[in-house]
Formats: structure tokens, C-alpha cells, sequence
């Protein structure tokens, strides 16, 4: 894993056990604010939720987050969207926030309490930061 990877992985981390260990008290973050956003394109009605999907922001690469919970609680209802300029998006879920993985190169964690910006992520809101895995 090359450095940057590295060390940005090991902020998101720790950034990610900030949010944990203040998550007991969860006031479901992204999902309590903000106005409801459409379903992004290539995301299905009949899986998620469409009153839950919530506008996250854009990164400076122009993809579009957007936090929403999946119709179906099979164990990994809190999700995050990523949708990549031109291309079809993808969903990261968990059981419950904070939510963090992988798609399209970019490694999200989307947080029930307010993140802290860092050098190593860029924060898109209050509740997600995403670098770059690439």
C-alpha cells in the first residue's frame, strides 16, 4: 500500500473511531438534517428508501454523495451513495452509522456525529470525509 494511501487510511481511521466511541448517543447524523434529494439514477426505489436520500455534497472531482437507508433492513440499512460525473454509482452500507468502505477508488466514512477536516480526506459536509484510493 503506498504510503499516501497508508497514512490517509490511518486518518480516516482514527477519524472513524472518534465517531464510534461518540456514536452512542447517535442522532442519525446526515439523516436528522437537511431536505430530502431524489434517488440518484441507477439506484432503485424498490431498495431504498426514497424519503431517506439526503444530498450529501460533491467532492472536488465532481462526485455526488448522498446518504440514504435501504427499504429491506437486512442487517445493512445506512448507506452511502457515490455517484462518479458520467458514470453509475454505488452504495457502501452498514448495519448503522458510521459507514465506511470502498467504491469507484474512493474510501468513504460517513458519520452520526459532525467529522473533523483533516490533510489526508476531503470533508463533504458535516458527516463524510472521502480520499482517494488511487
Amino acid at each position: 500500500m503506498p504510503g499516501r494511501t497508508r497514512t490517509a487510511l490511518a486518518a480516516m481511521m482514527g477519524a472513524f473511531a472518534v465517531a464510534l466511541l461518540a456514536g452512542c448517543q447517535s442522532s442519525e447524523g446526515p439523516f436528522a438534517s437537511g431536505a430530502t434529494a431524489e434517488l440518484p439514477a441507477g439506484f432503485s426505489s424498490d431498495e431504498f428508501d426514497s424519503s431517506s436520500v439526503r444530498l450529501l455534497g460533491a467532492d472536488s472531482e465532481g462526485y455526488e454523495y448522498f446518504a440514504a437507508k435501504k427499504k429491506d433492513s437486512s442487517g445493512e440499512d445506512s448507506c452511502v451513495m457515490i455517484v462518479p460525473p458520467g458514470e453509475e454509482g454505488a452504495a457502501v452500507c452498514s448495519g448503522r452509522l458510521p459507514v465506511a468502505g470502498i467504491s469507484h477508488d474512493v474510501r468513504v466514512m460517513l458519520s452520526d456525529v459532525p467529522v473533523k477536516e483533516n490533510s489526508e480526506s476531503e470533508t463533504i459536509g458535516d458527516f463524510l470525509q472521502v480520499a482517494r484510493t488511487d
